[in-house]
């Protein structure tokens, strides 16, 4: 019988629902496949007045629900703004200013979220607490909740926030998650009509969140410039700097138009950010070349700040500054046309080039634009960076060059191109197994040795080699030692193959290389390619 009631409630068959009730069926039960919900509570979110009415009428506990929120009848009537239905229950004893475990919603919250003015309205008129934030569980635990007015301000909800400010609400209370206050979701959702009215009740436009960033900061990292005036214009500081700034926050977020607007502002160019970060590099870093090349002709610095140097590392050291461990990153620390070459802008690699950047110069991993535009496979700004004859043999901290980060990430073309710029040799061991080689002009490229003490457990990668290079009076070979690496069958000791072993493992290398036209030769017992 009490299936058929939540059935008839929720068809809105007021009738039948009558005839039920009238056979006793006991109201207070929970429908268990909706999570708790009682007849009361389905009938609050549906908005049917008379069949709320009737629940009451029988003496429905409007204090019956559960952790869910959705089993509250007054918070899931607030929620679907059935304002007639929020009345009755408020009338009939509900809790105004109650608070559904865990999710510490409460009728106000759920009302302003959805932006049901008429019924946040209601609410107030009965107590509820505009500025609700701190609560306690059934363990009496304290917790911090999202206030009312954040709430509205995360739905744009101005009509909602300003009724809420008007009754007395903190225009400042920051989330307790992040420390944002509304204004700062204001600007970052680009409501300049929110932002105004926060201001209006007393919003600091010199707050910080727990990135330490302002409302201006967030306006800016979200392009909204019409925001951005005008709260400079009433007196946010324009070159407020702690971990980033207004114009590093614009650039970051690929706003052009915010960045023009604060550079004709007077915003500072070249500020540094405690860990080196300027406009230019955090517009580089996130791939805005076109905000790149605005503050390059704007004159913006790309040489690194000399407070930002680091100790070139070897494997893992501390830093000269502040003892902090920094681990093996593919890039940390670029500069300005690291940057811009990870990315394969070229117009901004040019421009660079054309202003005497140092292009040697490395990041705290030893790492210059050459090794990173390689490792990523930017052919055409690799040919930039050569053709201004860089270190093209420099090594980072872990003896890798170029030719070696291209060769290991698979970047073919990149590797011909540093061949052709004077490198080799390059010998690759990024893939588990063993790939082709090839002679290439006067180098030679093997293309993968696979495993070596890998403890390889795949018959797919059972074999490697060893390339023993000799080079005399002119004359260069590349000897080929076969190994066998399975790890049942070595251990962490890779053994020489010979004999049969030798020659298939010699045989398959042949194989794969027979699309790039070479062949190892066997000569006096050993297998060699001469380059």
């Amino acid at each position: 019988m009490f299936n058929q009631l939540m059935e008839a409630i929720e068809a809105q068959e007021a009738e039948r629902v009558e005839e039920l009730l009238a056979t006793g069926v006991d109201i207070e039960l929970m429908h268990k496949p909706t999570g708790g919900v009682t007849p009361l509570a389905l009938a609050s979110k549906k908005g049917n007045l008379r069949i709320v009415d009737m629940l009451l009428a029988k003496g429905a506990d409007v204090s019956n629900f559960t952790d869910d929120p959705d089993t509250v009848p007054l918070i899931v009537a607030c929620a679907n703004g059935h304002l007639d239905v929020v009345k009755e229950l408020l009338n009939h004893g509900a809790d105004v200013n109650l608070v559904s475990w865990p999710d510490y919603e409460t009728p106000l919250r759920a009302a302003s979220i959805a932006g049901h003015d008429q019924v946040v309205k209601l609410l107030l008129q009965k107590g509820a607490n505009v500025d609700f934030r701190i609560s306690h569980d059934a363990m009496g635990e304290c917790f911090d909740v999202e206030t009312a007015l954040m709430a509205a301000c995360c739905f744009n909800h101005v009509h909602v926030a300003r009724i809420l400010l008007e009754q007395g609400a903190d225009a400042d209370s920051p989330d307790f998650r992040d420390k944002m206050t509304p204004l700062m979701v204001a600007c970052r959702q680009g409501c300049r009509e929110l932002a105004e009215l926060l201001i209006q009740f007393g919003a600091s436009v010199h707050r910080t969140d727990d990135r330490v960033m302002t409302p201006l900061m967030w306006a800016c990292n979200s392009g909204a410039t019409d925001i951005a005036r005008y709260l400079i214009e009433q007196g946010a500081s324009i070159d407020y700097l702690i971990y980033t700034s207004a114009l590093i926050e614009a650039c970051s977020g690929g706003n052009i138009e915010t960045a023009k607007m604060l550079l004709d502002l007077g915003a500072d160019i070249d500020l540094v950010t405690p860990s080196g970060t300027t406009a230019l590099s955090a517009s580089l870093k996130n791939g805005h070349e076109e905000v790149a090349m605005t503050l390059l002709h704007e004159g913006a610095s790309f040489q690194r700040n000399t407070d930002s140097r680091r100790q070139k590392l070897s494997g893992k050291r501390l830093v000269n500054s502040g003892d902090v461990l920094v681990s093996r990153e593919r890039f940390p620390n670029q500069t300005p046309l690291m940057w811009a070459s990870f990315w394969g802008h070229e117009r901004v690699v040019s421009f660079m080039l054309a202003k005497s950047v140092d292009i040697n110069e490395w990041d705290i991993s030893g790492k210059t634009a050459l090794m990173v535009a390689a490792c990523e496979g930017k052919l055409e700004v690799v040919k930039l960076l050569v053709g201004k004859r860089p270190d093209i043999d420099a090594q980072d901290a872990d003896g890798l060059s170029a030719l070696m980060w291209a060769g290991a990430w698979g970047r073919d073309k990149v590797v011909s191109a540093l061949l052709d710029a004077g490198a080799d040799i390059i010998i690759g061991h990024h893939p588990h197994v063993l790939q082709g080689l090839e002679r290439y002009k006067n180098g030679i490229i093997f293309y993968s040795l696979g495993n070596f003490t890998f403890a390889s457990t795949s018959t797919v990668a059972d074999v490697s080699a060893m390339i023993r290079l000799k080079l005399n009076d002119g004359t260069r070979t590349a000897e080929v030692l076969p190994l066998d690496i399975l790890h049942r069958r070595v251990g962490f000791q890779p053994q020489l193959l010979t004999g049969a072993s030798s020659s298939a493992v010699i045989e398959k290398l042949n194989g794969l290389s027979r699309p790039f036209h070479t062949e190892i030769q066997i000569h006096n017992g050993t297998y060699s390619v001469a380059f």
